[in-house]
């Protein structure tokens, strides 16, 4: 008996990392504009090249999703087509209900 479990999509933990980098990175940016010493080197690094960094991140949050819904909707695609029974179980002829055109005798 073998048990075919759908294959994992790897792009779900993927937007899940991308978020979570976005949302330490603007946590950073707030910290670092409030509360820390402008002089210090990762409040620097964030001055400097967060906007790009929160770009790339953004960018890598919408490919990744995107990738995710594509494979998802594959998966589930391909799995609603295996489970689909053939269109005409029957033999030629049986199941169908053939009736005659009407006429029009006047």
């Amino acid at each position: 008996m073998t048990d075919e479990r759908p294959k994992r999509n790897p792009f779900f933990p993927l937007v899940a990392l991308c978020s979570a980098a976005f949302a330490i990175t603007v946590l950073a940016l707030i910290v670092g504009a409030v509360l820390a010493d402008p002089a210090a080197p990762l409040n620097r690094l964030l001055d400097q090249y967060g906007g790009r960094i929160l770009a790339v991140e953004f960018a890598a949050i919408f490919v990744t999703g995107l990738l995710a819904l594509v494979i998802d909707r594959r998966q589930s695609k391909s799995a609603t087509q295996d489970a689909r029974p053939h269109p005409n179980p029957l033999p030629e002829g049986e199941g169908m209900c053939h009736r005659p055109a009407p006429t029009t005798d006047h």
